[in-house]
């Protein structure tokens, strides 16, 4: 459980900072009314909110050290990072002028930007918690296009890629490898050359970029295909994907990317040399309708193997968890979104609380499709692990295949009990529980879980 104790001056904001936290894990809402027990309750939690000694750094500091804690037995580490976006145009009429928001991607809508950074271990993929965070704002009436581009890199909202790099080496022990991972829009020249020692990179390309012996298309197109390898691709229900085993052709070969005309900074080398490797899907397991799968990657891991491209490719693949994030923040979840908080540092501050609680979600979701051996002790205490244990049979069927499958003890154990708790049928060829379900799941759970510790005489903090 995440605590500030210790983190503030002042005791009594420690304990109401741990009692909001406990509060949004109890709930699964971000309603403060909703979170509040009693009138009081509400108005501390309010203050609190907009309380300016809960600074970003004074938050992330607590996060970013429990991180730390968790990576210290790792050797490898994936710093998977992307932004989005939070869309309070709906309450436009409440909000005022002077309520610290800016545009988002529309340049019209009332919102703000968040830049996380979610570490998992390469060789697990248990989801440790967050390296770094970056939340702003945009100013309305931006500089056009054209502009931006003749800007350095340090006054563009491109440079939070490089920032996000800088500030997980710096939270994460340092004898843990770091590479970070991120889609096309983390393409950058600026992040390959200022890599910090003891990082790598992994991202994938957005465009044919210029080479010593040519373009970067050109040279992965010259390349032999190495081997091939089927892999299950999840389905993507918002864009009409069914999941699909996708048989994939691989290429790799080394690279020297020249530096691009927009990098001006006087420190950016000629050139970086890198490794890139494509997967390109064959055309017998593409459905109907759908594009192929193909990825050109840019990585500083040496890929001489077609094994070792397998690899890169499924720490690329890994991506998926930090979307996930995402979708419990929003309307999948904690509905971030609704929040009726008037000013833009409350909102950032309740946006801390809440990304560190969706990271329950994530585990139980990773942990139950048999992805991660996660120990149950990094989402469950001692007291909701024994209401889990005296859950776990009241909610099997009296069937085989309605019993749950995993060992008992076990985070996946947990997650079929949360999974049930929020109406999922437990049948293997039923589609998987999904972040609506278990937030229906937790949410029952912890009501369940405060009432088995009144009846055993347990004290319960959820």
């Amino acid at each position: 459980m995440l605590s500030f104790a210790g983190t503030f001056d002042d005791d009594r904001l420690n304990r109401r900072a741990d009692g909001l936290f406990a509060s949004l894990l109890d709930h699964q809402c971000v309603s403060i009314r909703r979170l509040s027990r009693t009138w009081a309750e509400q108005v501390a939690y309010y203050r609190l909110l907009a309380n300016e000694a809960l600074t970003h750094d004074a938050l992330a500091g607590v996060l970013t050290d429990r991180t730390a804690d968790l990576v210290r037995d790792a050797d490898h580490v994936l710093c998977i990072h992307d932004t989005t976006q939070f869309n309070f145009q709906a309450h436009a009429g409440r909000l005022g002028d002077d309520s610290g928001l800016g545009v988002i991607g529309d340049n019209a809508s009332l919102g703000f930007f968040l830049h996380p950074t979610l570490v998992v271990a390469a060789d697990t993929g248990h989801a440790l918690g967050l390296s770094h965070v970056k939340l702003w704002t945009r100013p309305p009436g931006q500089p056009g296009k054209a502009i931006r581009k003749r800007l350095p890199i340090e006054s563009k909202e491109s440079f939070r890629w490089v920032e996000s790099v800088v500030g997980s080496r710096e939270a994460l022990p340092a004898p843990v490898t770091l590479t970070t991972v991120a889609d096309r829009e983390g393409d950058l020249y600026d992040l390959f050359y200022r890599l910090p020692t003891g990082t790598e990179a992994l991202v994938r390309s957005r465009a044919d970029r210029r080479t010593r012996s040519g373009t970067l298309f050109g040279d992965l197109a010259a390349a032999p295909v190495s081997g091939e390898a089927t892999v299950h691709l999840r389905g993507d229900l918002r864009r009409g994907r069914a999941p699909r085993e996708a048989r994939l052709h691989y290429r790799h070969t080394s690279v020297r990317v020249l530096r691009p005309q927009t990098c001006r900074a006087a420190e950016a080398p000629p050139e970086v040399a890198l490794w890139a490797v494509e997967v390109e899907e064959a055309p017998e397991t593409v459905p109907e309708g759908e594009p192929p799968v193909h990825w050109r990657l840019l990585t500083t891991h040496a890929v001489e193997t077609h094994e070792r491209a397998h690899q890169i490719v499924g720490w690329y693949r890994q991506r998926w968890h930090v979307e996930q994030l995402f979708r419990v923040m929003k309307t999948a979840g904690f509905a971030l979104e609704t929040s009726e908080l008037e000013r833009g540092a409350s909102l950032f501050r309740l946006t801390f609380r809440v990304r560190v609680a969706a990271l329950d979600f994530l585990r139980l979701m990773l942990a139950l499709r048999g992805e991660s051996a996660q120990p149950l002790g990094h989402v469950f205490d001692e007291t909701e692990q024994a209401c889990l244990s005296a859950l776990g049979t009241q909610v099997e069927g009296r069937t085989a295949k309605q019993r749950n499958p995993h060992a008992a003890g076990t985070l996946a154990w947990a997650g079929w009990v949360v999974a049930r708790l929020g109406g999922w049928k437990g049948y293997r060829s039923q589609r998987r529980a999904g972040p609506i379900t278990y937030h229906r799941g937790l949410t029952r759970f912890r009501g369940l879980c405060e009432g088995w510790a009144l009846a055993h005489g347990a004290v319960y903090t959820p």
